[in-house]
């Protein structure tokens, strides 16, 4: 919806079959802080999927698929098989798993791959702050492709380090606060997991 209560899944049916990017901007409500924010195109969130003519396809909108789609959005010939290598090498990153990142709902709290997806996503919004969080998917998703570590730099630039996940990651562990770069408080773990509910 326009109205900022989007929840991060997409429920869309196609005319087509093949390579598709999803990709959302607009009214959200703010993970950190519960109030209702614009996420800017150039900071749109993404999921790569293959779209099928005439079913529905569901696509969760993460920090998470946004990398795996910052990733096929490079190639130029993309192809179905690019789609799910892109997602499962993400979501092994980031789970340990071999499985497609842009199937897992953050905001499923029964399921701990959910979970572990759920803590990535809030630590690299908040080791990058929600200005550059942009950035930071497109120096993750060069990190992937390059065979690096989260957080390392790129072309000697880094928008959020290893050091600064790893904080954040702390901080979720232990049950907040968080602190939130670019925001002058730091944010309760309990309120920042119930505006994500």
């Amino acid at each position: 919806t326009d109205d900022g209560t989007w929840s991060g899944v997409v429920n869309v049916s196609f005319t087509w079959t093949g390579p598709t990017l999803v990709s959302v901007s607009g009214p959200y409500i703010n993970d950190f802080t519960g109030g209702v924010s614009t996420l800017p195109p150039a900071q749109a969130g993404q999921a790569t999927i293959t779209a099928v003519a005439g079913d529905t396809v569901i696509a969760n909108i993460h920090i998470p698929s946004s990398i795996a789609a910052k990733i096929v959005e490079r190639d130029t010939d993309v192809t179905d098989s690019d789609i799910l290598d892109a997602n499962r090498t993400v979501a092994m990153m980031i789970l340990g798993v071999d499985t497609d990142i842009s199937l897992i709902d953050i905001t499923d709290t029964t399921s701990e791959l959910a979970k572990k997806a759920l803590e990535f996503h809030l630590a690299i919004a908040a080791a990058a702050g929600l200005d550059t969080v942009g950035a930071a998917i497109d120096q993750l998703a060069s990190n992937v492709q390059n065979g690096d570590t989260f957080g390392a730099s790129v072309d000697g630039k880094s928008v959020v380090s290893a050091e600064d996940i790893r904080k954040v990651q702390e901080q979720i562990a232990g049950g907040g606060p968080l602190t939130v770069t670019g925001m002058a408080d730091s944010v309760s773990l309990a309120n920042v997991l119930a505006n994500i509910a």
